[in-house]
């Protein structure tokens, strides 16, 4: 060695260089297991190591100094680097040197968990077993819920149910941090079985108890009876119908887990039945019920007819008071478990319990007759009796009136109807013999005249009349005007409802001549009038002379005899004989004249004493005033409208603007109307008419009301050329002074031809 050499080996030496590999590593055991304690050991050669100055890395992020031998456990599996650095010194040698030694260490882990059987049922035992565990004790945690325990490396488990548990161990008695499991699939093969599958109430079933784990078993047939153990295969019967829960518990009723089957116990379709006593029942008769076969005498009972269900033991009585088909039920156990058993029954009316009694039984036409139920289950009666009126409903008894003839069946419905059939009656309803009669107008008849018949107290206006002289019937009303073309006797009939019911009334009548001296003496012709031929006149206080006359046409001869009245009371009585046939005229006499001494309307008419008349004898009036007839002045509370005015014989006229353009030497027709505005009504009124200050025209007018209208006509001569005026009033002639109503003035105004 040079000197250079030998410096540099020296400073070598001073600085710690790093030399040769000097030491070995050994270790122990070869392979380790997870968390199984190991020994690292540094050996030199020769020489030896400086005290102090190993540094280990175990290569899992641990190390440790100073130390040649050293301790180590592996918490994982891997192969490990484990590297010692230190310093060694030779003989000899002044300084020591610094190196490193490193080994490959493998961990690999032994432990597992193994268990029989592979496949465990619920409540089985099952034995585990800790392999290749350090000890001395193991943490067992069987993943079920139980609590974890201290146990030895073999331990015995049952599980309670079927289920996929994760078992987890951990070694030294649970210190470990390492936790194995091991994954246990719990099936459970236990079953119940039955037969018959579908056993009936009372039926024996007999229970199997299938895959049990020992041969005692405690059952529980889910139906009250008491928890009983007994073998695997047993028997038992239900006592009344539904789903019972049987429960199995093996062990003698000492496993955990508990075997169900759900048994469907129901009632024998054909064993029970009701039987009814009668079967078709009368209304209101007692019906006996009797359940045949029934599991209980528990039995709750409903008729079917809307009665509240009713709880007996046994047989029932019940009664019907509706007719009608009824489903009958009946439960056993009162009603509590199962379908009823049904029957059915029908209540029927007696035929020959009820009756209607008619009063009377032929009653006349329009006579009230009464109907009386006899008998009937109900008062709400519905009753039709028979002649197309509208049904009704009455409590008992009811009253009808028949209009037409004829046979009638009355029906009567118990229970307004709803239930059953009717029960009736027949009646048969007359025409009064003595209540129809025929009327003829005039007292003496003639040919060619008319002849007036009346139905009198007839049922109905639709009549159908035979007059007897050939002409074909006819139907009109009570009333009816026929002409015998040929004197003689004829025989008169007349029906009811235009012939369709019934029997005619008839009357025997003798027509004689219809003119000359040889017919029945008869006023045919009568007029009322006033001097001037007119129906009304106005005439001041103590007028005279006035009279009335009559104006009268007659055939044959005879005495006739009138009675003039005035305002209705006697004035004269003319009597005159009238013979072949003719005209005459006849009057209310001078002496007395017609009373003029009363201001207001006075009625004028006779009274024909004979021959006897049927006609209605005209009224003629007559106003007497208290002053003069003048034109007046004033005016209200009415309007009167002059409407047209037209000339007689090809006179031109023309009205516009309450003017009247009328030619000189002319007649014209005015055309007017009332209107009448006031509110109250005017009984009596009077319409006068003046040219200039002469009273051309007068009209009584009766029982004006609000808003009426009133046309009336007047014809006026203009004589002279000179202009004039026509002055239209309306008084109110009701009480004994005229009251002025209404006054309307119109010119006239001449013009050419």
């Amino acid at each position: 060695m040079t000197r250079t050499k030998i410096i540099a080996a020296l400073v070598g030496l001073l600085v710690g260089t790093a030399g040769p590999a000097f030491a070995t590593v050994t270790f122990s055991p070869a392979l380790p297991n997870v968390e199984q304690s190991m020994t690292l050991t540094l050996t030199p050669p020769v020489g030896f190591i400086v005290a102090g100055s190993p540094r280990w890395d175990f290569g899992d992020g641990t190390s440790a100094v100073g130390l040649t031998t050293a301790t180590k456990t592996y918490n994982r599996v891997a192969t490990f680097t484990v590297t010692v650095n230190y310093q060694y010194q030779t003989l000899g040698s002044g300084f020591p040197a610094t190196t490193s030694e490193s080994v490959s260490v493998t961990v690999i882990e032994r432990r597992r968990i193994v268990f029989t059987p592979t496949n465990p049922n619920a409540d089985q035992d099952v034995v585990f077993t800790a392999e290749n565990f350090f000890g001395p004790g193991v943490r067992w945690d069987f993943g079920d819920g139980s609590a974890p325990a201290v146990l030895s490396t073999a331990a015995t488990h049952r599980f309670a149910t079927s289920g996929t548990y994760t078992v987890g161990v951990r070694d030294m008695n649970g210190a470990s941090v390492v936790t194995f499991t091991a994954i246990v699939n719990v099936g459970e093969n236990r079953r119940v079985t039955y037969v018959p599958p579908s056993p009936f109430v009372n039926q024996t079933v007999t229970f199997t108890a299938v895959n049990f784990l020992s041969a005692s078993v405690q059952w529980d047939f889910g139906d009250g009876t008491a928890p009983v153990v007994l073998a695997t295969m047993t028997t038992h019967g239900f006592g009344w119908p539904g789903a019972f829960t049987v429960k199995a518990r093996d062990f003698g009723g000492t496993a955990i887990s508990v075997i169900t089957a759900l048994v469907t116990v129901s009632v024998d379709p054909a064993r029970r039945r009701i039987v009814a006593s009668p079967s078709s029942p009368l209304l209101l008769d007692p019906v006996t019920f009797t359940p045949v076969n029934f599991y209980t005498t528990d039995i709750r009972w409903d008729f079917g007819d809307g009665m509240a269900a009713t709880n007996q033991a046994g047989a029932a009585t019940h009664v019907y008071s509706v007719p009608g088909t009824y489903t009958v039920r009946a439960w056993d156990w009162n009603g509590q478990f199962g379908e009823p058993v049904t029957t059915s029954v029908t209540a029927a009316v007696d035929p020959a319990r009820r009756r209607i009694v008619a009063s009377p039984s032929s009653p006349l036409l329009l006579n009230p007759v009464t109907f009386t139920p006899v008998n009937f289950y109900t008062t709400d009666i519905r009753w039709d009796f028979g002649d197309g009126a509208a049904a009704t409903n009455q409590a008992g008894a009811a009253t009808h009136v028949y209009s037409v003839p004829g046979t009638y069946t009355a029906r009567a419905w118990d229970w307004n109807g709803q239930f059953g059939e009717p029960v009736t009656t027949s009646v048969t309803a007359a025409v009064d013999p003595a209540r129809r009669r025929i009327t003829v107008t005039p007292p003496v008849l003639s040919a060619l005249r008319p002849v007036s018949f009346s139905a009198v107290n007839f049922y109905s206006t639709d009549i159908l009349w035979d007059f007897g002289d050939g002409t074909p019937p006819t139907m009109q009303s009570t009333f009816v005007s026929h002409i015998f073309m040929k004197p003689g006797p004829y025989a008169v009939q007349a029906w009811d409802w235009n012939g369709q019911y019934g029997n005619p009334a008839a009357v025997s009548i003798r027509v004689g001549e219809s003119a000359g001296p040889r017919a029945a003496f008869q006023i045919f012709f009568l007029q009322l009038r006033f001097e001037d031929g007119k129906s009304y006149k106005t005439v001041s206080k103590e007028f005279v002379p006035f009279r009335a006359f009559a104006d009268i046409k007659y055939e044959g001869t005879g005495v006739l005899q009138v009675q003039w009245l005035v305002d209705g009371q006697a004035f004269h009585l003319t009597t005159q004989t009238l013979a072949l046939a003719q005209e005459t005229t006849i009057d209310s006499g001078a002496v007395p004249p017609l009373p003029t001494q009363l201001a207001g309307v006075h009625d004028v008419t006779l009274k024909i004493n004979q021959p006897q008349t049927e006609f209605t004898i005209p009224v003629i009036r007559y106003y007497v005033a208290v002053a003069s007839p003048v034109r007046p002045s004033v005016g209200s509370k009415a309007e009167i409208v002059a409407e047209s005015v037209y000339g007689l014989k090809g006179v031109t006229c023309s009205l516009q603007m309450d003017t009247l353009q009328i030619p000189t030497g002319g007649y014209f027709i005015l055309n007017g109307l009332v209107k009448f505005e006031n509110g109250a009504p005017l009984k009596y009124g009077l319409l006068r008419i003046h040219l200039d200050d002469e009273l051309i025209d007068q009209q009584i007018v009766r029982d004006l009301k609000k808003n009426d209208e009133r046309r009336f006509v007047t014809s006026i001569h203009n004589q002279t050329p000179k202009a004039k005026k026509i002055y239209i009033s309306l008084y109110d002639i009701t009480g004994s002074e005229p009251k002025l109503v209404y006054l309307k003035s119109l010119k006239i105004s001449p013009n050419a031809k």
